[in-house]
């Protein structure tokens, strides 16, 4: 429940990129329903619980995040010491770095965004980031996850990996049937199935209402 100041503060902010229509626009174009459902929340400058959750379980100072959306997760590692936040989609992106300039401004030093091919970016390996995460993502690569996969398990930086994936009883999406077989890694046996692939220690956290995290280190 919003206390009489937040909401005030809300509504102030609301009018103002009403009134500049930058936030309607972006909002309107390419925003995923879990952003639009959660709107308000991140008006006020607060990330959604389901990411704070995963920013636990990222130990080392440097992260990139795969398939980033509308950036928040890397907004809220922000504490990091560098924070890379990669998508395909130049419509979310540039949501992310409004939500940058506009509200979550103390980031703009170390998070920064690249609309780019997540796959081309990842076999370069010339990031000097340690830590990767695929938020609900990986699946989408197909028949490249496991040229990703090789990436990472030769990768000179990365040394820690997080895959969160879609709780077990959630029904799935039409794009979700598309992908056939490769939706297996959103499920706990598929994401414990790449730690194997690539020789990394895992550990699973799982409940019944956020999705499961599998996340380990590569073993030295």
């Amino acid at each position: 429940m919003m206390n009489f100041f937040q909401k005030l503060k809300f509504f102030i902010k609301k009018k103002i990129y009403d009134n500049s229509k930058s936030w309607q626009h972006w909002s309107s174009h390419g925003a995923g329903p879990y952003f639009r459902e959660h709107i308000e929340e991140i008006y006020l400058g607060n990330i959604p619980a389901r990411y704070q959750r995963i920013t636990k379980f990222v130990k080392g100072p440097s992260v990139i995040d795969i398939g980033c959306g509308e950036g928040l997760l890397p907004l809220a590692l922000a504490n990091k010491k560098k924070v890379l936040g990669i998508d395909a989609s130049e419509k979310r992106i540039n949501i992310a770095k409004k939500l940058q300039i506009e509200i979550f401004t103390k980031s703009k030093n170390n998070v920064f965004f690249k609309c780019e091919d997540a796959k081309d970016f990842i076999l370069k390996d010339n990031h000097e980031c340690k830590a990767i995460i695929f938020n609900r993502s990986l699946y989408h690569f197909e028949e490249d996850i496991h040229k990703i996969l090789n990436a990472i398990k030769i990768s000179k930086s990365i040394n820690e990996l997080i895959l969160v994936g879609n709780n077990d009883k959630r029904n799935m999406s039409p794009t979700q049937h598309r992908l056939g077989e490769w939706i297996k890694y959103s499920q706990i046996k598929g994401m414990i199935e790449v730690f194997n692939l690539i020789n990394y220690k895992y550990d699973v956290v799982r409940d019944d209402i956020n999705d499961p995290i599998v996340y380990g280190i590569k073993n030295l």
